[in-house]
């Protein structure tokens, strides 16, 4: 019903054209969002919710990139560590709701991780620099920025821009440091660009990684046409988890709806993959399911006091 919904509003926006930025409550939700339009795509930005991409709709696809669900504690938890594997109900009688719930494979439990901040593109963490990818990928570290989950205001909004901006903070050691960041989206045709501008306004200097992660809802983690690529060719699928050095670009390719996204950045980073899973529960046991795949460029900057740091990030779509 969705891709429906996005395919109607393509309809919609070939007769009646709405290029641009737009802002409102769309979501209903008590709280402004802003909506860019092009030909091709639409974009939905969340500025209470860490100035996230929340939706990306690909009009000749059907298809919203960023529709990946946060990991949530389900009731039926509780019983994933304890359920025989591959379970067979006795003398060929059919389950009933009084049977031992089967586990597909073993070691489900270790998927069993959950969320803190809802899934999107263009999500702002700052970590230390020593956390690892695993650390990252399973939500074992700390976030010493405030810029995920809370709110940033609208500063700027033209025809073809808006700009996005929070005055938050870095906590290392027990300290506050006053950090500004802004970013700037702007959308022209199948291209997204997103401008950061961060700014440490105490007097300290502060050495971190700034993370940019993006989540994007892939139709499969083990099929042979949905993959990563780079320019030494094909990375891997997307059940790939990989900590990679010196990028500046990755695609991810879904041979299957015919769609390309090409993400690159301005400044050479570390680049983490991997896989978002969740178990779920269906009427033949429990399962892994494949909720998205995370791409997240990992910069390693030197905040100076009052000394900006800039960066870009493009994300281009190619359809066939």
């Amino acid at each position: 019903m969705y891709s429906e919904l996005i395919l109607a509003e393509s309809l919609v926006h070939a007769v009646t054209p709405s290029r641009g930025v737009q802002t409102g409550d769309f979501d209903i939700d008590g709280i402004e969002d802003a909506v860019m339009r092009s030909d091709t795509m639409s974009v939905a930005l969340k500025p209470s919710h860490g100035g996230m991409v929340r939706a990306l709709y690909l009009y000749e696809k059907g298809v919203n990139l960023a529709n990946v669900l946060a990991r949530h504690e389900e009731q039926y938890h509780q019983d994933v560590a304890s359920a025989p594997v591959n379970a067979e109900t006795d003398e060929g009688k059919a389950r009933t709701i009084h049977s031992s719930m089967p586990a597909k494979e073993a070691g489900l439990e270790r998927f069993l991780q959950y969320d803190w901040h809802e899934r999107g593109l263009f999500q702002d963490h700052f970590i230390a620099s020593e956390t690892s990818i695993e650390q990252f990928r399973f939500n074992r570290y700390r976030d010493e920025g405030d810029f995920v989950v809370e709110p940033y205001g609208i500063s700027d909004c033209a025809e073809e821009h808006i700009v996005l901006e929070r005055n938050g903070a870095i906590w290392r050691d027990g300290r506050r440091h006053s950090v500004r960041v802004s970013k700037t989206f702007i959308l022209d045709g199948n291209r997204l660009r997103v401008d950061y501008e961060i700014v440490n306004r105490s007097r300290k200097p502060v050495e971190l990684r700034f993370v940019c992660e993006s989540n994007f809802a892939m139709s499969a983690g083990d099929a042979f046409d949905h993959f990563y690529y780079a320019q030494e060719g094909q990375l891997g699928r997307f059940k790939l988890v990989a900590a990679l050095s010196g990028r500046k670009e990755v695609g991810l390719c879904d041979d299957w709806r015919r769609f390309r996204v090409h993400l690159k950045w301005s400044e050479e980073s570390d680049l983490w993959l991997f896989p978002l899973y969740t178990v779920s529960q269906s009427e033949s046991g429990f399962e892994k399911l494949f909720q998205g795949a995370v791409v997240a460029p990992v910069f390693e900057i030197a905040l100076l006091p009052e000394e900006p740091v800039r960066l870009s990030a493009m994300l281009e779509v190619s359809t066939w």
